[in-house]
């Protein structure tokens, strides 16, 4: 009865919100859902804004519209180019799983799967529609069905049989159904479709010019009472080509007046539509110049783009974290007899290589001056593998090779590391020292720079 309490708002403008992780049942709802084909007919703006107020009703809200013009404007190449870039800017990330800091290599071979991927993917086409649903299906193997969005009541928490609303189920009290999103999001497809269906217009209108003023039009005259060459006219314009043929007398005047004088390369739809991709690209991808070639500006104005978009990726990255470490996917795993336990879900090997590049020039000096730096923020800042036992190793600043049957003192008795080399963060008995090459600063931030530049091709260690 408590729950039942708690499924019921204080009024029917109000929207339910109960968590998700709790549930115990489960369900294939998708199954028995009456499915119905996407409305397929001629959208325009003012299709888009009867959508978006159906869709934003306090009482009884109607993502149906809303939803067939997501799929109809999905067809603008643009569109879907920006948003395929945005969601392979994140699921191409390299993923691990960890229990306290130990990696869990059985782990990898999910990660690596496509149900994974795809389970990653509509992470981020939650953003886009502003809602994603999923059924996982019970078995031995992870597996999921995409649950329609037009059958996903977030006002209510109900996944519904029919797509208009109705009868359906209370999902938060499944433990394989999984709805991301927020009720009162539109998704950003939303805000793309007043562009994308004016492009759709204006590249109608640009290709009915070209049918126009594309091909020459052909003017036969003849004499108004020459019946002989009117027939004649008539036979030539039969067997002709496409092109647009006229036949009048010789004593009519005929004349068009197009816009080519003003519009004769057509520059003005042209124009129009890359400004219209502009507005797009921002909206998906938080700039312009990444996705399409700017005709002005600097590689400065570029620069400033790409870090728009890193920032953008970091978001969705952090977006992704927060969803595959949830309670309610990390539960899921465990129905599947994956033994998560108190570990997490966290990138691997990505770094801005950018940013490394400058900070370099920041921590370089100061170890150069003497500043004693734990080699795990060295390893860490730079993502490089921490060395072997028996590895050659390169050593800042330094022509002499370390005795192998050196005892280090104990902590309390470490003295400050000389000029160029790291201070011992935790001496202990060293086993036999590999062998180690001399190099100087200069050659060492070559050789960094090098390796950022590489993605880390060859790893650098620093020991003194």
């Amino acid at each position: 009865m408590a729950n039942e309490t708690r499924k019921t708002p204080a009024n029917s403008t109000q929207t339910v919100n109960v968590p998700q992780d709790n549930g115990t049942q489960e369900t294939r709802i998708t199954e028995e859902m009456v499915l119905r084909s996407n409305n397929r007919t001629k959208k325009d703006v003012g299709t888009w804004r009867t959508g978006i107020v159906s869709a934003e009703s306090v009482y009884r809200p109607n993502f149906v519209p809303l939803f067939d013009m997501h799929t109809d404007i999905l067809l603008d190449a643009h569109l879907s180019g920006l948003i395929k870039k945005r969601v392979a800017s994140v699921i191409n990330k390299k993923l691990v799983f960890k229990v306290g800091e130990k990696k869990v290599d059985e782990m990898d071979k999910l990660i690596d799967s496509k149900v994974f991927s795809d389970v990653r993917r509509q992470f981020i086409m939650s953003k886009m529609h502003g809602r994603s649903g999923l059924e996982f299906v019970p078995g031995k193997k992870l597996a999921f069905n995409e649950v329609p969005r037009k059958h996903i009541d977030m006002k209510n928490q109900l996944i519904t049989r029919e797509q208009w609303g109705g009868e359906g189920v209370f999902y938060p009290d499944f433990w394989n159904l999984w709805v991301i999103g927020d009720p009162n999001d539109l998704g950003l497809l939303t805000i793309c479709g007043f562009y994308a269906l004016l492009k759709k217009g204006a590249i109608s209108n640009w290709a009915e010019y070209v049918e126009l003023y594309g091909s020459p039009v052909m003017v036969l005259k003849y004499g108004g009472n020459d019946l002989q060459s009117k027939k004649q006219a008539k036979d030539i314009i039969d067997k002709s080509g496409n092109s647009l043929k006229i036949a009048i007398t010789k004593e009519m005047d005929f004349q068009i007046v197009d816009g080519k004088t003003s519009n004769g390369d057509g520059s003005l739809q042209d124009t129009f539509v890359e400004r219209l991709n502009q507005e797009m690209s921002l909206i998906i991808t938080g700039n312009t110049e990444t996705s399409t070639n700017g005709k002005g500006g600097t590689g400065a104005k570029s620069l400033v783009h790409q870090n728009e978009q890193k920032q953008l990726t970091k978001e969705d990255m952090d977006f992704e974290l927060d969803m595959l470490n949830s309670d309610k996917f990390l539960g899921i795993l465990a129905r599947y007899g994956y033994k998560v336990g108190d570990g997490h879900f966290e990138y691997v090997g990505e770094v801005d290589v950018d940013f490394l590049q400058q900070k370099i020039k920041v921590d370089l000096p100061l170890l150069q001056a003497g500043l004693p730096v734990s080699a795990k923020y060295l390893y860490e800042t730079y993502n490089i593998p921490m060395p072997e036992p028996g590895e050659q190793l390169v050593i800042l600043g330094s022509t002499q090779e370390p005795d192998g049957d050196e005892t280090e003192p104990d902590a309390d008795e470490a003295k400050p590391a000389p000029k160029g080399k790291l201070a011992k963060a935790a001496p202990k008995k060293k086993p036999a020292a590999p062998a180690t090459m001399a190099m100087t600063p200069d050659q060492v931030q070559a050789m960094m720079q090098q390796t950022l530049t590489d993605f880390f091709g060859s790893a650098l260690s620093i020991e003194g």
